[in-house]
């Protein structure tokens, strides 16, 4: 058993949606985890959002040696198993980790901030095309004492509706896995190269916002993992939309804040040129929300963005 957490989406209002959509038909892999939950996906739940139901399944084929060493195999059967899992709205996951981001970074005050944590992953979440979001977490439950886990999973959930304690700091660290954490590796670690960074960095990131496809091989292309077919606005991506994370005109207005100064032309194409950048296929850019103010044209991002320096201007003028 490969002992995996799974993230996933679905348009079944149902925990453990695979056991009913075993063709993948309504239901995404997004992200997987291994031995462990990642943290900001416990952000996405509150105690509320637990489920408790029966599913039917079948046990796996196993081969049994007895002591005397001899073999027989237990064939497959059907059975009838409680399962339990948090399930909530993609809308509503997404409030949800926006509201527990104080709390966590003042859990994690000593080892950093988690703000761009959380930025790539709302972006991961806002890609989702289905309606609700749920986690399979019974093969990291089978690894120790189950009902022992789930105690501890809804703990942590209510913990985040109430204010930090050493306890609650370190359930987090046992359901993640982020023991002997010292300091948070940079966000965009699976992003660009960082000189330094090391092995139990990359540990911590995926403890953090868990693997995607490039990451693990599971699951979709997430905002935290460079895919050079998807990612990058010099990608070479025929056919797909770009996408940039965070917005080019919110990168913009960092820039001219910290520096005083007004971005020039070249200044914005190396910004865009450097920038995260998604590239979705059509149909995954018209499923999302139209954007307010509209996203700048990649190609007149200077131009656009002056415009719309001077239309602010103009109006409180």
């Amino acid at each position: 058993m490969p002992n995996r957490s799974y993230l996933l989406a679905t348009n079944l209002r149902l925990t453990h949606p695979l056991v009913e959509d075993s063709e993948l038909e309504q239901t995404d892999l997004v992200a997987s985890g291994i031995h462990h939950v990642p943290l900001l996906w416990l952000a996405m739940f509150r105690p509320d959002d637990m489920v408790r139901r029966t599913v039917h399944t079948q046990t796996e084929r196993t081969l049994e040696i007895r002591p005397t060493g001899e073999r027989s195999v237990r064939e497959p059967e059907e059975i009838d198993v409680e399962v339990e899992a948090p399930i909530t709205s993609v809308v509503r996951a997404i409030e949800q980790v926006q509201d527990a981001l104080p709390y966590l970074n003042e859990v994690f005050e000593a080892e950093g901030k988690l703000d761009e944590y959380a930025k790539l992953f709302i972006e991961g979440l806002r890609l989702v095309t289905k309606g609700f979001v749920t986690l399979d977490l019974e093969e990291i439950a089978s690894m120790t004492d189950s009902e022992g886990y789930w105690i501890s999973i809804r703990a942590a959930l209510a913990d985040m509706c109430s204010g930090p304690s050493q306890k609650a700091k370190e359930r987090l660290i046992a359901l993640a896995g982020l023991e002997g954490l010292i300091r948070l590796p940079p966000a965009t670690l699976a992003l660009k190269d960082h000189v330094g960074a090391t092995p139990e960095d990359r540990r911590i990131h995926e403890r953090i916002l868990g693997a995607g496809a490039r990451g693990s091989g599971l699951g979709r292309a997430v905002p935290w993992e460079l895919e050079p077919t998807q990612f990058g606005y010099r990608s070479n991506a025929p056919d797909r939309v770009p996408f940039f994370v965070p917005r080019l005109d919110v990168l913009f207005t960092r820039y001219e804040t910290e520096r005083g100064t007004a971005l020039t032309k070249e200044a914005a194409l190396e910004i865009r040129d450097n920038a995260c950048c998604m590239m979705l296929t059509v149909a995954e850019a018209a499923a999302r929300p139209p954007a307010n103010p509209p996203y700048l044209d990649p190609e007149r991002c200077w131009e656009e963005w002056e415009a719309r320096k001077k239309e602010a201007q103009s109006a409180k003028a």
